[in-house]
């Protein structure tokens, strides 16, 4: 993007969001250019909205079998390699979805293990569920497919016992977090990470502390981890 373009998108987030919230956008996305530090905000879903469990058109909500999810990864517009699937079945993690006949409209994925993503791995108690990698086909957008299938899962979790679904929003991704505050999300803290190489050293608050909330480096345990009265603190040196 060149310097025209720049400027054209700040205006136009000054105009959507304020001076002080696209500076603050502004200083995340510049900090970034030299390392990678994210804030999110971390969120919980622990009530079903009675308003999102139907959709207009006659879809059908289900859990996806192993044999449909092979089948409809053969279309690539379904954005399901084979190798996502193997990995996410093997860890066990599901996928709830809409299909429409043969086609497939939305899902999403839910996990109650340690979650990789974005080059960073989720880790949370065992009691909650992990949604993450939520797609809406191109023609069912617009039709909320995305917050009734969430609250559809929610509520069959809620049945096996599960406390409910976490999940994080960068900070500065404001239409992200107005949108999952329309389906019911809570905010239940911040976890702030910074990753040099290998190392990452992260900062979970206080709030995430009840749903065992934080981030760490892909694949490996947290070398060290402080609990102090107000957060918790992760420094992980793979």
């Amino acid at each position: 993007m060149n310097l025209n373009g720049i400027a054209s998108r700040i205006r136009q987030d000054i105009q959507h969001g304020g001076i002080v919230r696209t500076a603050y956008e502004v200083l995340i996305e510049g900090i970034n250019l030299c390392v990678d530090f994210r804030i999110a905000k971390a969120m919980k879903l622990d009530v079903v909205n009675p308003d999102l469990l139907e959709s207009q058109d006659p879809l059908q909500w289900q859990f996806l079998d192993e044999r449909r999810l092979f089948e409809l990864a053969k279309d690539p517009e379904n954005i399901l390699s084979e190798s996502f699937l193997e990995s996410a079945l093997e860890k066990g993690d599901e996928c709830y979805g809409a299909l429409d006949g043969d086609a497939l409209a939305a899902y999403g994925w839910y996990s109650n293990k340690p979650t990789n993503d974005d080059g960073l791995t989720v880790h949370f108690t065992p009691d909650y569920i992990y949604m993450y990698k939520g797609v809406t086909k191109r023609n069912y957008r617009g039709k909320r497919l995305h917050g009734i299938g969430m609250n559809r899962a929610l509520r069959e979790y809620l049945g096996r016992g599960f406390k409910g679904i976490v999940s994080h929003v960068a900070s500065h991704n404001y239409s992200s977090i107005r949108s999952a505050c329309r389906l019911g999300y809570r905010d239940i803290g911040y976890v702030i990470t910074l990753k040099i190489g290998s190392h990452v050293l992260a900062h979970a608050t206080r709030g995430c502390r009840e749903c065992g909330f934080y981030l760490a480096a892909p694949a490996t345990p947290p070398k060290t981890v402080r609990t102090t009265r107000d957060s918790t603190v992760v420094v992980d040196n793979p």
